[in-house]
This record gives C-alpha cells, sequence and structure tokens, in this order.
C-alpha cells in the first residue's frame, strides 16, 4: 500500500503543478496582449496628434490665404476705383474739350460777324 499513497501523494503534487502552469501561462498571455494593446493605442494616439498637428497647419494656411484674399480684394476694388475715376477724369476731359471747340467756334462766329459788319461798314463808305 505504500505503493498506493505515494502514487496518491504525487497525483495531488502534479494536479497543483498543472494548476500553477496554467495560471503562470494565463498571466503570460495576458501580460503580452495587455503590451500590445498599450503599442497600438500609443501608436493611434501619436496618428491622432500627428492628424491634430496637420489641421491646425491647414487652418493657419488657410487663414493666411483668407488674409492674403482680402488684402487682394481691398486692392482690386481700389483699382476699380481708380479706373471708375479715370473714365470719369476722361469724360470730363471730353467735356472740356468739347467746350473749348465749342468756345472756339462761338470765337470764330463772333470773328466771322466783325468781319461781316467790317465789310458791310466797308462797302457803305466805298459808295
Amino acid at each position: 500500500m505504500d505503493l498506493l499513497a505515494i502514487f496518491g501523494v504525487g497525483t495531488n503534487l502534479m494536479f497543483s503543478l498543472g494548476i500553477i502552469f496554467v495560471i503562470v501561462i494565463t498571466l503570460f498571455y495576458v501580460r503580452q496582449r495587455l503590451s500590445d494593446y498599450d503599442n497600438k493605442m500609443s501608436s493611434m494616439l501619436q496618428v491622432v496628434n500627428g492628424i491634430n498637428n496637420e489641421l491646425n497647419n491647414i487652418k493657419g494656411n488657410i487663414s493666411n490665404f483668407k488674409s492674403q484674399f482680402e488684402k487682394l480684394e481691398t486692392i482690386h476694388e481700389g483699382i476699380e476705383e481708380m479706373d471708375i475715376d479715370d473714365e470719369i477724369l476722361e469724360e470730363n476731359e471730353l467735356l472740356d474739350d468739347m467746350g473749348k471747340i465749342h468756345e472756339i467756334d462761338e470765337e470764330d462766329d463772333e470773328h466771322e460777324d466783325e468781319d461781316d459788319d467790317d465789310k458791310e461798314e466797308g462797302e457803305e463808305y466805298e459808295v
């Protein structure tokens, strides 16, 4: 019977060692999985931070482009106003030129009238 008692004690020892082995393997497996998840989370956070930085750069560029566009709009409006002013100046110059032509025509008419008067007076003296 001594053999059976030794065999019974050995079975309990083997059973205990088996349970401890399974627990240790399970702990290593869980630890490895947690480490993998931690690495994945770190990578995801780096990607999110990179996207955030890119979005901030894009927003900065958009605001720069918007301010430059507004400057260009004001310049364009100024140029349009200058074009309108140039058109008004050209119209005024044309009107002034027309007025001068009209004045010259009136002066020519006055000179012709004076010449006609002189001719008429001359004819009276000749007769």
